[in-house]
């Protein structure tokens, strides 16, 4: 129960930075909707379960990742500064 809870207010998470055009984060939240949902009971049992529990560990990693990743902004000089400096 508490994993589909989890699973629907992620999904409803990405929907809404979907619409408020936010990309990053709505697929950042639509892959921790992946991972909750790997992490419902009953949806395996023996060892597939853990094979799911530590694929679901994995999605939540890659899923903050891509939440948080920022890419470096390189400042190229302007034209102006070039033309002055001869």
């Amino acid at each position: 129960m508490d994993q589909t809870f989890l699973a629907i207010i992620s999904l409803v998470a990405a929907g809404y930075a979907f619409i408020t055009k936010q990309p990053k984060q709505g697929l950042g939240f639509l892959i921790y909707t992946g991972a909750f949902i790997l992490l419902m009971p009953g949806l395996s049992s023996g060892i597939v379960t853990n094979v799911l529990v530590a694929l679901a560990m994995v999605l939540f990693v890659v899923g903050s990742f891509v939440i948080i990743f920022k890419k470096k902004k390189i400042e190229l000089p302007e034209e102006n500064e070039n033309e002055e400096a001869k």
